[in-house]
């Protein structure tokens, strides 16, 4: 987790934001190191492997910390143990393999758009690929990429209008790469139905790969409590989509906003934060 707190472990003295790991059984709480040059900057995004040993995070640059050998290495880099580069958003598999992660930088020959896109890391090999394309680069920024526990596909989002053939909705859309394929999907179609001020935004894929849950939300500057936003799940193969499915039932939404859909493991059980106040006995509430 991130913190500004000077007091959960002795010698914290930089007055900046830093990432924290608890252990629940022990009850001991460690600060994950300070890359060098870094110093001066807030750590802003964690995630954690499923075993806890490998924890990705971003402090101006993409990072991964091995916390069982206390290795710090830099993801967002060019080649392998390079200078990292700006980066964000880095989400790390479930065995800790691979990290994904947004860059403007050019970590490739491929990636020649000169836009935000995402790359996926992997630790065994110290190389980066980029993620956000289909036969050539894309020609959008892409956004919120979310990768499956082998590692093999990653849910992003996009404006780009070259990563799938009929992509005419001069919108963001939800994509699925499928690296050991070298295949593109668009699997958030239903967007193409909604007003031009919905966007689809916002993925996370479940660990087996096979489901990616995300928002079909306003991209008009409102509060998140009155936004136009509603949750669904689509099949990667993008066979199968099901949503609104942040109202009391299948198929309903709700005319408060919904965010931040999150899968369990094979894709069951879906969990959103919402200001409805309706969802449930006893929400009285109101946030």
């Amino acid at each position: 987790f991130l913190s500004s707190a000077t007091n959960l472990v002795d010698g914290d003295r930089n007055g900046r934001t830093d990432v924290f790991v608890r252990n629940r059984t022990t009850g001991e709480t460690e600060r994950v190191p300070v890359p060098l040059g870094h110093e001066s900057t807030d750590a802003d995004w964690v995630t954690i492997s499923h075993d806890g040993r490998f924890v990705a995070f971003s402090r101006g640059a993409a990072f991964l910390y091995d916390r069982f050998d206390r290795v710090l290495t830099p993801v967002s880099t060019a080649t392998p143990g390079g200078t990292a580069v700006a980066a964000a958003q880095p989400r790390v598999s479930a065995s800790g393999r691979y990290v994904v992660f947004l860059t403007p930088a050019q970590l490739e020959p491929a990636d020649t758009n000169a836009v935000v896109d995402v790359y996926r890391f992997d630790r065994l090999s110290g190389t980066n690929l980029l993620v956000s394309r289909g036969a050539t680069a894309a020609n959008g920024g892409s956004s919120a990429p979310t990768i499956s526990g082998d590692g093999s596909r990653v849910a992003f989002s996009s404006l780009a209008n070259n990563l799938v053939a009929g992509d005419t909705n001069a919108r963001s859309d939800v994509f699925v790469r499928d690296i050991a394929a070298g295949t593109t999907m668009r699997i958030s179609t239903n967007v193409d139905a909604q007003p031009t001020t919905i966007d689809a935004r916002d993925p996370f894929i479940s660990t087996d790969g096979l489901h990616v849950g995300y928002l079909l939300s306003s991209n008009v500057l409102t509060s998140e409590a009155t936004a136009s936003s509603d949750v669904y799940v689509a099949r990667t193969d993008g066979s199968v989509i099901r949503g609104p499915l942040n109202g009391i039932s299948e198929g309903t939404g709700t005319t408060e906003g919904a965010y931040d859909p999150t899968l369990s493991m094979f894709g069951r059980f879906l969990v959103f934060r919402s200001y409805a106040p309706t969802l449930a006995a006893g929400d009285i509430t109101f946030i």
